[in-house]
């Protein structure tokens, strides 16, 4: 523990053990302004040391003009939309991506290439007595490329001593790092243009062949091509298939119509006959007689009474007369109904016969279509499996020519891209 004392000395306080007395060490504190006076030559001659050290530089720092030449460039984080992508793309390592374009412009091949392009100008760099690869090896050391704080700019800047040439020179060194990142697809999506070349000589030899192929076929088949796929595989084939739809139609008929008929067979005529029986001509001609003479007995009957002999002769005349007529409806009725009968089995029987006719001539014609086109069994096997063979060999072809055209679009949309900023822009060159 430490106190000071009023003379200006400090003490040192340090704990014994025990119970004893404590112990004091005293220090003197170092005074500057008596140190000062009591050592005027040294401190003089070191002030005089440091001015003679610091004069030249600060000379050459403030004094000497020192003139800087500087480029800004943009890092876009959003590549927007072009011909080959329909939409915003977002660097997902934005970060990573602005630290390669720093270090990729101070690389010895970029340097050496704006060497190259300063052509004499060059002479501004390059020493007489200097190599191309060490005039690089120092620009690139001297070149100051960084990143501009909270911004997607990068500076490409040069000092020199002199104004001339500077400008040129970043200029051009930017122009070298442009062209080299020019034709350099988006980030992580590059697609190289000497494979896509050689995916479409692969596709173009493919289609060759499949096409001479196809040739060969169509000669051999003596057709002109396969734009279509064979209907029926032959026109034999196809009436085949028709004659056993038709076949097949004609019995179903057949069977519904035997149907139909034990259905009308059931049925009752007895309603339809007694309809008739009212127009019967025997009937009406039979009527036509007693029913006069029926209303004549009513007439005479009329006044006499029941227990007269008269009157009982009468009424029973009139049941004689209701007796022949009620037999001779009776009669017409059965013999209207047999009647109804007989037609409606003609007429079914007639019609039944008919749909057999067509199921029989259907059945004949299916029977000799199948025998013709057993006849041609080997010849139309050999001619469907080459058609049908060449029809798949065709869309394949077309498949290849659609992805030949995707191809070539992709390359033309790469050419036209090729002149584009790309994700790298030039802000402001140097002045």
């Amino acid at each position: 523990m430490a106190e000071d004392d009023p003379s200006g000395e400090t003490f040192i306080l340090t704990d014994e053990p025990g119970t004893e007395r404590k112990s004091f060490k005293r220090h003197r504190r170092i005074n500057v302004w008596k140190s000062f006076l009591r050592h005027k030559r040294l401190a003089l001659l070191t002030l005089v040391g440091v001015i003679a050290v610091a004069e030249p530089v600060l000379y050459f720092r403030s004094v000497r003009p020192v003139y800087r030449a500087e480029a800004l460039l943009t890092v876009a984080p959003v590549m927007m939309k072009n011909v080959i992508e329909d939409r915003e793309y977002h660097i997902p390592r934005y970060d990573e991506l602005v630290n390669e374009q720093l270090n990729l412009v101070v690389r010895e091949e970029i340097t050496l290439d704006a060497l190259e392009r300063l052509k004499e100008d060059r002479a501004f760099w390059m020493r007489p007595d200097e190599s191309r690869r060490d005039a690089a090896n120092r620009l690139s050391s001297t070149l100051n490329v960084r990143r501009v704080p909270d911004s997607t700019y990068i500076s490409i800047a040069l000092e020199g001593s002199t104004p001339q040439g500077l400008d040129k020179i970043v200029n051009t060194v930017v122009e070298a790092y442009m062209a080299r990142v020019k034709n350099k697809g988006m980030y992580g999506q590059e697609v190289r243009e000497e494979t896509l070349q050689q995916r479409k000589t692969e596709l173009q030899e493919e289609i060759r062949k499949k096409t001479d192929q196809l040739s060969a076929w169509a000669k051999e088949l003596g057709v002109a091509g396969f734009e279509k796929p064979l209907d029926g595989a032959s026109v034999e084939t196809k009436s085949l298939f028709e004659a056993r739809s038709r076949l097949k139609d004609a019995e179903a008929r057949y069977e519904a119509m035997k149907v139909r008929n034990e259905v009308l067979r059931k049925a009752d005529l007895t309603g339809e006959a007694r309809d008739l029986v009212a127009t019967d001509p025997e009937v009406v001609s039979l009527k036509t007689v007693l029913l006069p003479r029926k209303n004549e007995f009513r007439a005479k009957a009329m006044g006499l009474p029941p227990e007269h002999e008269g009157k009982k002769e009468i009424d029973r005349l009139i049941a004689e007369i209701n007796g022949d007529l009620e037999r001779s409806e009776k009669s017409a009725l059965e013999r209207i109904r047999l009647g109804l009968i007989q037609r409606r089995d003609i007429k079914l029987t007639n019609e039944l016969d008919l749909v057999q006719s067509d199921v029989d001539q259907a059945r004949r014609y299916e029977k000799t279509l199948d025998e013709e086109l057993r006849n041609q069994t080997g010849k139309t096997a050999r001619f469907n499996s080459i058609y049908y063979e060449a029809l798949n060999v065709r869309q394949e072809v077309e498949r290849l020519n659609r992805q030949l055209s995707a191809l070539e679009d992709r390359l033309d949309a790469m050419r036209l891209e090729a002149q584009r900023p790309g994700f790298v822009t030039l802000v402001a060159p140097a002045r």
